[in-house]
């Protein structure tokens, strides 16, 4: 039935784009460790025209089984299939469509067999994507809002943790990477070693990360429920985070305890099943780098992917949209 309705809000949205150019739009499914997303955006603008997500929970218990939840295989194929739908209801051409697919896919054993299942059945070319190239996503969409960005981007999702290093708009080299971070591999942890051998591990892997990854005192938070906090604290300070502005900047230790708060509150936490681990990683990041301040941008990996698609729908760079850089030691 939960379907059914999502079924019924695609086809009314779908409705009043009939008649679109059939080059107008561009679209990328999501295929994240917890849900599905779905997102439709105007070419040349890049401007959200519809967006829907359905919670699949694919990755639930992998880390004890090795491989995607059955019934979250489940529930991600008809999900699929709906979102398959809509986007040919907006006349989405399959060449104007990726299919994303992340840490799950990377990490199960049976990864590489649903993502044939998905194009046999589908259509859908699943593009699994590295840990590094998600990280490197979110730093591109960082930079086209906030040109000439410096500062560490953290991109917490429900099977990783992806971060960069960015100076002056340009990745560091040596200086990005995923680690097996996300919230649902801390949730097993929690469950299987406790809270005290789960920080001690999270400090332990951010403090392995090479000199490049240790000296900046930015952060970008990104992804999951650090967007959720972000989105929190400029709705609780009447600003907007589309576009960096001067209160987009935030002292650490001031949004860290509101982060705190935000997350202690029970009817947060009744739409967020992953907020304590989410605060936990902010936490334990500011621990570790002692960020002085924060930047909080309305940005996900999905922002430099529509970038990348324009960019090649328009057969060269958008605006703020070129391929990120990589910045090398010798010129730092």
């Amino acid at each position: 039935m939960a379907l059914e309705r999502l079924k019924s809000t695609y086809d009314k949205g779908a409705a009043a784009h009939n008649g679109d150019n059939t080059s107008s739009n561009l679209a990328i499914i999501d295929i994240g460790s917890r849900g599905v997303k779905l997102e439709i955006r105007e070419a040349q603008t890049l401007s959200v025209k519809y967006k829907t997500a359905k919670t699949c929970s694919l990755a639930n218990n992998l880390k004890h089984t090795g491989k995607l939840c059955p019934d979250g295989k489940e529930k991600t194929f008809s999900t699929l299939s709906a979102f398959k739908d809509i986007i040919q209801a907006h006349n989405i051409p399959s060449g104007q469509v990726r299919v994303i697919g992340t840490a799950q896919f990377r990490n199960a054993t049976d990864g590489p067999e649903f993502q044939a299942e998905i194009k046999e059945k589908l259509g859908f070319e699943v593009e699994i994507i590295s840990g590094e190239q998600e990280a490197n996503y979110v730093a591109q969409a960082i930079n086209n809002k906030y040109p000439n960005a410096s500062g560490m981007s953290a991109d917490l999702g429900g099977g990783s943790l992806d971060i960069n290093v960015i100076e002056n708009g340009k990745i560091v080299s040596g200086a990005s990477t995923s680690l097996p971070l996300g919230t649902l591999i801390i949730q097993s942890m929690i469950e299987e070693h406790g809270k005290d051998y789960t920080k001690a591990h999270i400090l332990e892997q951010l403090a392995d990360l090479p000199e490049p990854f240790q000296n900046t005192d930015v952060l970008f938070p990104s992804g999951g429920a650090l967007r959720f906090f972000n989105r929190s604290f400029a709705d609780m300070h009447a600003f907007k985070l589309k576009n960096f502005s001067e209160q987009s900047v935030v002292l650490a230790s001031t949004f860290n305890n509101f982060s705190n708060q935000i997350a202690s509150d029970p009817a947060h936490q009744k739409n967020r099943r992953d907020l304590y681990e989410s605060r936990l990683v902010l936490n334990l990041l500011q621990q570790h780098f002692q960020f002085k301040e924060h930047v909080l941008l309305d940005t996900n990996m999905r922002d430099g992917i529509f970038a990348e698609m324009q960019g090649q729908q328009n057969k060269g760079a958008p605006s703020g949209g070129a391929p990120m850089q990589i910045l090398t030691q010798d010129k730092i």
